[in-house]
């Protein structure tokens, strides 16, 4: 049903089917978590409160929910089905690339709202999309709050950097396996010794290994035909990619996306079959 559920609501987006109702709820989630995220805040220990707040009602009422409805199993497909529809954005990332004057931000797009989604749709059926929506809804709100940046970085940046870890290691993974595996997984092997609970460092990782696994030969200057090399540096740094890169990558995360999709939709079949 995972993939039934993926399909179902990459056709409806596709068809346009669902910008109002997304808009609608999406709205009325905002000003859910404007109640908590509005209220005066004092310390650390309270911006943590909020996010705990804000999530855990809904966890708890869709797991109550969930176990009232546990003999009705079409019901439960639904209610997924109705819940990730609002929570993953599936093609937003490509509309973003092609419409967004090849602004970089549609690879954390491609993140945060396809294939985190997904993974939780996956690891936490039914609460784990809409409750990581709240997440990066509370964490924006608060972001244009705080002016402390220490701040941000101890509790929002770690709040963030726990829902995103598991995710984006697999993210990672798929990435490597679609463009360059070899060159991707020692780049990861040196990073490690870097790692810190951070998002901002997740974050980097990923605009980094997109680079490596599309290759360096295709950064070359077409004048004088030899890699880029320290040019190679600032195109990490710069917001924006030519448009050539940006085809590079798109197909990089297209081919990861399909990658990741096609092997849930192999375990599922051989499930059904066993």
């Amino acid at each position: 049903m995972f993939i039934i559920t993926l399909l179902i609501t990459a056709f409806l987006e596709q068809q346009h089917l669902l910008d109002k109702p997304r808009q609608f709820v999406l709205e009325k989630l905002r000003l859910y978590v404007d109640y908590f995220a509005s209220r005066p805040i004092k310390n650390q220990r309270e911006i943590r409160f909020i996010y705990l707040f804000a999530t855990a009602p809904i966890f708890l009422l869709l797991c109550v929910l969930k176990i009232f409805l546990i003999r009705h199993y079409f019901i439960i497909n639904i209610l997924d089905l109705v819940l990730f529809s609002f929570s993953c954005q599936i093609f937003s990332w490509k509309r973003e690339a092609k419409d967004s004057n090849n602004n970089r931000n549609f690879i954390s797009t491609y993140a945060t709202k396809f294939f985190v989604p997904t993974f939780w749709l996956l690891l936490l059926p039914t609460v784990g999309p809409i409750c990581y929506l709240v997440i990066l809804f509370v964490s924006a709100t608060l972001k244009d709050r705080i002016d402390d940046l220490m701040i941000y970085n101890l509790v929002i940046d770690k709040m963030l950097f726990y829902a995103n870890v598991i995710p984006y290691l697999f993210l990672y993974l798929f990435i490597a396996i679609a463009g360059n595996f070899e060159e991707v997984t020692h780049f990861l092997i040196e990073k490690r010794k870097d790692f810190n609970k951070s998002f901002y460092f997740l974050e980097s990782v990923l605009n980094d290994i997109i680079l490596v696994a599309v290759g360096k030969h295709k950064f070359q200057l077409n004048s004088t035909h030899e890699q880029i090399g320290d040019i190679e540096v600032d195109l990490l740094d710069q917001e924006r990619f030519t448009p050539q890169i940006t085809q590079y990558i798109v197909a990089i995360l297209y081919r990861a996306g399909l990658f990741f999709i096609g092997i849930l939709a192999i375990f599922n079949i051989a499930t059904l079959l066993h």
